[in-house]
C-alpha cells in the first residue's frame, strides 16, 4: 500500500468514507506526535462545498461536539 501524506503534516492511515464530493480518511498528525485527525479531500469542481463547511465550523467553534479545524 502506497503511503500517502498530505501537506507534509498528515499520513492518511484509513479510508472512513468515500461520496460523490470528497473522500474521508483517518491520518496521523506528524507534526503534533500521536494526535489523530480525520482529513477531507474534495474534488476541486466541489470546493465551494468544504469552504462553506469550513466556514460553519469556524463560526461554531468552541461550542460542545463541534470538531476543530486545522
Amino acid at each position: 500500500m502506497e503511503v500517502k501524506r498530505i501537506d507534509g503534516r498528515f499520513r492518511l492511515k484509513e479510508n472512513l468514507g468515500t461520496c460523490t464530493k470528497c473522500s474521508m480518511f483517518r491520518a496521523a498528525n506528524l507534526v503534533d506526535i500521536g494526535h489523530t485527525v480525520l482529513v477531507k479531500i474534495g474534488q476541486s469542481k466541489h470546493c465551494g462545498l468544504l469552504e462553506r463547511e469550513w466556514a460553519i465550523l469556524d463560526q461554531l467553534h468552541g461550542l460542545p461536539g463541534i470538531p476543530g479545524v486545522i
